[in-house]
């Protein structure tokens, strides 16, 4: 393919990844499964790279724990520990990807003010202890190399939009299943 179809076949793919974006939080599963499946028929290259089809992979936003930006760092400890997870997202009041926050951040906010008492920890907020430049997020076009680059360096990879608004996250798990499957090797 000459690189004006590339160009081409690569905008459609981020189109149609924005419109799955999109109806996240409005559509039924039906429309879901098919958004994905036509993406799972698209096979191509972008910039040098494979298109890996994150939406099928991701697991999408509604199915993840994320915190508000204006929640207590009460509230983020009681859904970090409910939960069982080291790190969380963190979003602003429009649901754009913040960064994430995880328990070594909560525990140097309790040392810092030198107390675990509930009261003293409704003081301060979320988007106040948040860490920009933890997991940094990848946009949901991302190629295969970017891809496994992150997932190397990150437990889980935040997804985001052209917006910026968090479409799911990406767990290595994901990612390693992903790839075997595609190898024809069998996982269990």
């Amino acid at each position: 393919m000459g690189e004006r179809m590339h160009r081409n076949v690569a905008r459609a793919i981020r189109q149609a990844a924005f419109f799955l974006c999109s109806i996240y939080a409005f559509a039924s599963s039906i429309e879901i499964l098919f958004t994905v499946f036509i993406l799972h028929l698209i096979n191509c290259t972008h910039k040098g790279g494979t298109i890996m089809n994150i939406a099928k992979i991701m697991i999408p936003k509604v199915c993840t724990v994320f915190l508000n930006e204006n929640q207590t760092v009460r509230q983020g400890l009681e859904i970090l520990t409910r939960n069982g997870y080291t790190a969380i997202p963190v979003l602003d009041s429009n649901l754009h990807y913040m960064g994430c926050i995880n328990e070594g951040d909560f525990l140097r906010h309790i040392l810092a003010i030198g107390t675990t008492k509930k009261k003293a920890l409704e003081n301060t907020k979320v988007g106040d202890l948040v860490r920009r430049d933890f997991c940094p997020a990848l946009n949901i076009d991302a190629d295969e190399k970017d891809v496994i680059t992150s997932i190397l360096n990150q437990n889980f990879v935040p997804i985001v939009d052209g917006r910026n608004t968090l479409c799911g996250i990406l767990t290595r798990r994901g990612v390693i299943a992903y790839l075997a499957e595609r190898s024809g090797a069998s996982i269990k």
